[in-house]
């Protein structure tokens, strides 16, 4: 449904090939595509597919919202909540959170675990097997989401309008900048986590994109139309965290060249500085709400996300 955004009228979109520098035309029904990335083990042994159908009831909603967001825009508080939920869900289900998952994972383990002196052998291996498991990566990548989802859902939001043709996507399509001048800007905010991040860029389709920003101001009523290097700067975001593929709308040429700004809310407001990102009522806000996710997020298909969002008094 989300590459549809970046094809012509017969869903066929331009696959760039990272390993090889390659570029093909392809339906988006074959672009993209990882076979059983999403595919876990059950205690059991059984195979299941769980994870991607749960995944299916946040992303399905959002495709109409995506698809009509300029006739929609400014969008009710439910459309925004749909959208912030997909957001997160391009972040935790990529190869770089799965990366950065069982990263985080072994380094506990080897932390609390295989080097600590006073657990039993037994007790060890059980918890590799535990902590290690498709089941507790599952359930580590749901909290996660919600995590995502409200701390987007609670971020000023911007729609940034553009030529046709002017944005890619990939298979990382979502930025996150952190408040660290010093941290890289990835797929991930891995060294800061999400309590660090400044703003979050998502190219819609190929001619829109959303600004989530800890900005305390209401949404921009209306459409940002930008110039061309602020599109350059997404896409070079884009595709330089792409890890198989980048996309784009065949017969465009969008421009990748490198270049500044680092963030674009303070290009988009000038009133705006990296010390209203940090003292930001929604950003305080926001985490208090993070800190209070339980552990346990219901299973049952709702996962019961916590929907809370500031506004100004």
């Amino acid at each position: 449904g989300y590459l549809k955004l970046f094809a012509n009228h017969d869903d066929r979109i331009l696959v760039h090939l990272v390993a090889s520098g390659l570029e093909k035309e392809m339906s988006t029904k074959n672009a993209g595509v990882r076979k059983d990335f999403y595919t876990a083990r059950a205690p059991d042994g059984q195979r299941s597919t769980e994870l991607e159908q749960r995944l299916g009831l946040i992303e399905d909603p959002a495709i109409p919202v995506l698809r009509d967001i300029d006739a929609r825009w400014p969008l009710s508080e439910e459309e925004e909540w749909l959208v912030a939920e997909f957001v997160a869900v391009q972040v935790a289900r990529s190869p770089a959170w799965r990366t950065f998952f069982d990263d985080f994972t072994d380094d506990w383990l080897t932390e609390n675990v295989r080097q600590a002196p006073n657990v039993a052998v037994e007790v060890a291996a059980e918890l590799e097997r535990e902590i290690g498991s498709d089941h507790t990566r599952m359930v580590r990548l749901i909290r996660n989401v919600v995590q995502m989802a409200t701390l987007f859902g609670s971020m000023q939001l911007t729609l940034l309008t553009f030529g046709p043709g002017r944005l890619v996507a990939s298979d990382h399509p979502v930025v996150c900048v952190p408040l660290d001048a010093n941290e890289r800007i990835g797929a991930i905010p891995k060294e800061s986590g999400l309590a660090g991040l400044a703003e979050v860029w998502f190219p819609v389709c190929h001619d829109r994109a959303l600004l989530f920003a800890w900005h305390d101001a209401e949404h921009e009523a209306t459409p940002r139309r930008c110039h061309p290097p602020v599109a350059r700067q997404i896409n070079h975001r884009v595709i330089e965290q792409a890890e198989e593929q980048w996309f784009r709308l065949p017969g465009t040429s969008p421009s990748q060249l490198g270049g500044n700004p680092r963030r674009l809310g303070p290009t988009l407001y000038p009133h705006i500085d990296l010390s209203n990102y940090h003292s930001s009522q929604r950003r305080q806000n926001a985490l208090r709400i993070v800190e209070q996710i339980p552990d346990d997020i219901p299973m049952d298909g709702s996962f019961g996300f916590p929907r809370v969002r500031w506004r100004p008094e």
